[in-house]
């Protein structure tokens, strides 16, 4: 049975999440803080303001009192454009885990005005850019869910490998975005989101074009998960 994908505002949730990322700002190669204040200049100020939280809490709070109407709209449209485009990515995940259930949880979109997109995979949960563009928003949202559904069909299916490993860092994590990365790039996820440039991090970019053509080869779940991982651990221990 596929999720149903509720949409909400967490406010609360948009503080931490960028305090978060102000104190530990790179992941994978991307400085995400540095492109944060870029798309908000007034951000560079927070170095030399002494109550770091206040300030962070303050400019939040007022971004979401301006900006109120604008974000209820853009709710609206993208509900309305998840709706239309929910059912191809469910028929293009079945293709992908061989009609593997989806794994129970909340199924939460939360709005964010921060592009800083975290998923969290205890609650089956992740933030997503309000303001972004259609493309952008859309690929956020099923990038973010094909998360729940590779993450849940490797430990299920490779418990004795993936288990006790790490899915915040280290191979199992880097694996599921260069399988995510992989995936935007078929021509069923452009047809759901576009054509979308660089959908990898930096860090993965030297392992993609191989781990894309072992994916090419015979378009199979499970051969890539396994050839795809000892591919990871024997660059590590290099």
């Amino acid at each position: 049975m596929n999720p149903k994908l509720k949409f909400v505002f967490n406010k609360i949730l948009d503080f931490q999440i960028a305090r978060n990322f102000y104190r530990s700002p790179e992941h994978g190669g991307i400085n995400f803080w540095e492109d944060t204040t870029n798309l908000y200049i007034d951000l560079r100020r927070i170095d030399s303001i002494k109550n770091k939280n206040f300030f962070l809490d303050q400019f939040i709070k007022k971004i979401y009192e301006n900006e109120r109407i604008e974000m209820l709209k853009r709710k609206k449209q993208i509900s309305k454009l998840y709706k239309e485009n929910s059912k191809r990515f469910f028929i293009e995940t079945a293709k992908i885990f061989k009609n593997h259930y989806w794994p129970e949880g909340k199924y939460i979109c939360y709005f964010s005005i921060f592009d800083f997109g975290p998923r969290f995979l205890e609650d089956r949960t992740f933030q997503v850019y309000i303001f972004g563009s259609d493309k952008l928003v859309l690929f956020t949202i099923f990038h973010e869910m094909l998360h729940f559904a590779f993450y849940d069909y490797a430990i299920k299916k490779y418990p004795r490998i993936f288990k006790n490993l790490d899915t915040e860092r280290g191979i199992f994590w880097d694996l599921a975005e260069i399988f995510n990365s992989i995936q935007h790039l078929e021509k069923g996820f452009i047809v759901l989101h576009g054509k979308v440039q660089d959908p990898c991090y930096l860090n993965h970019k030297k392992h993609l074009n191989k781990l894309q053509k072992l994916w090419i080869k015979d378009r199979d779940i499970d051969c890539w998960i396994l050839k795809g991982f000892e591919h990871l651990k024997g660059y590590s221990q290099k």
